[in-house]
């Protein structure tokens, strides 16, 4: 049942914002590459799971910021948000290696990356230990992975801190 209301309350999302804007729903889908029938599963909460990155592509077509998608519907603390500022080597980290997570870049600067990892709501925890804490809190089965360093989601930023963006 919770994952019911989790669902529903993405397509409400979607739909207030989509009230907001004059585009068809066939624009948002041509610009998000999310087919249309995928759309209308979220919203009608038939989709058991919608992923991240669906929904921020639909974000980004629909001219939200993750943060303001989920912002109008929950508080959060200043660091789940991702309001923090991030320092130059986690910038660089994922600029440099953005591409095990991203099949093309999602930032060519250091502002874009910063602008992209407070959307997506990223985090940057202080070691190994922390980044595992971190996703057995959130309910992450990681069975699959050798260690759950490994996840693509997970960035070593070289100093011993790593940086995961959700995927």
């Amino acid at each position: 049942m919770k994952n019911m209301t989790y669902e529903f309350s993405i397509g409400r999302r979607l739909l207030h914002f989509y009230d907001r804007q004059n585009k068809s729903w066939y624009e948002i889908s041509v610009e998000s590459k999310v087919p249309l029938t995928t759309m209308m599963h979220i919203m009608h909460g038939k989709t058991k799971n919608p992923g991240f990155f669906t929904v921020w592509f639909l974000c980004r077509a629909l001219g939200v910021s993750l943060s303001d998608f989920v912002g109008e519907n929950r508080k959060f603390s200043k660091g789940e948000m991702g309001m923090h500022e991030f320092d130059e080597a986690v910038l660089r980290c994922f600029l440099k290696k953005q591409g095990q997570l991203f099949p093309e870049p999602v930032a060519e600067s250091e502002e874009e990356a910063e602008s992209f990892l407070q959307d997506c709501m990223a985090v940057v925890v202080d070691s190994a230990k922390e980044v595992e804490e971190y996703f057995e809190e959130i309910g992450v089965d990681f069975d699959e992975y050798d260690s759950i360093l490994d996840a693509d989601e997970v960035f070593e930023i070289g100093d011993g801190r790593y940086l995961i963006v959700e995927g």
